[in-house]
């Protein structure tokens, strides 16, 4: 059963999930197969790291449970678990009024904030969700336009395929893509390095990935990312974090969500610096 699943995973590359060149991610392999249960967890690459933390725990107390994590997108997770290629999907956002079913549930386990930055000497404190698109659009060049200096915005976004950029053109800029002015980087720590520089730059950071970098963080709308606001979703830019099943969920899938839910579970949301939900 195992194999076929693998198999059948693996035929879905062309949706963005597929074995790695080194293969699955597994926790406890080991012999006699015919009487161990397995879990395959896979889905949005914002969650990957929280997954593989969830799953070690996970598997440490069941050693009779083999557990695989892969990444692949969100769309990707959902297609594959309804399709029984996995038992648990990985989503980084909620589920289209298409995608949802009688048979499609999902359990939020944490939440992530996407925060809007600026350098430290701007006297910006504060942008509309509509300021935002349009500067990252290319639609607002000038600070001046939005209270700031009389220059020009420099713009610094993700690479394609980073989580938090599909976040933002998916909620922000409602499916449209950056200025083909923005400065691409690789990593949320080349963002926050490139912004720090230069007084003139804006960019977005996930909670999860802030440092020590000293970085202004703007509120939305008046309202800051904070818990409270980030919890009530008070705060526009807030990423909800979903595990999701289909059909009939074994018992080894429905106890893994029950772990995430419960206090050891949430204990390592936080330690992944993602908001708890429960």
């Amino acid at each position: 059963m195992r194999l076929q699943r693998r198999l059948l995973l693996t035929s879905l590359g062309t949706l963005g999930i597929a074995a790695s060149a080194t293969g699955w991610w597994w926790l406890h392999q080991r012999p006699h197969a015919a009487l161990r249960a397995s879990l395959l967890v896979a889905g949005a690459n914002a969650m990957l790291d929280l997954n593989r933390a969830l799953a070690t725990e996970f598997a440490r107390t069941r050693p009779m449970v083999d557990v695989a994590v892969e990444q692949g997108g969100s769309l990707a997770g959902l297609i594959a678990v309804q399709r029984g290629a996995i038992d648990v999907a990985a989503m980084s956002r909620e589920l289209s009024e298409a995608e949802d079913s009688p048979r499609t549930r999902s359990y939020l386990v944490a939440k992530n904030d996407i925060a809007i930055a600026v350098h430290p000497q701007s006297p910006l404190r504060n942008l509309s969700a509509e300021q935002v698109r349009a500067i990252f659009r290319g639609e607002i060049t000038e600070w001046q336009a939005v209270g700031g200096p009389a220059a020009t915005i420099r713009v610094v976004s993700r690479a394609p395929g980073s989580s938090s950029r599909q976040f933002l053109q998916e909620l922000v800029l409602q499916g449209e893509d950056f200025t083909l002015q923005a400065l691409e980087v690789g990593s949320a720590k080349d963002m926050a390095k490139e912004i720090a520089a230069d007084p003139l730059a804006i960019g977005y950071v996930a909670l999860k990935d802030r440092d020590a970098t000293p970085l202004t963080y703007l509120s939305i709308d008046g309202v800051p990312a904070t818990r409270t606001t980030v919890l009530s979703a008070r705060y526009r830019f807030t990423q909800p974090l979903y595990l999701v099943v289909y059909g009939d969920v074994g018992p080894t899938a429905q106890a893994f969500i029950d772990f995430a839910l419960g206090a050891e579970g949430q204990a390592i949301v936080a330690s992944q610096h993602l908001f708890p939900v429960a």
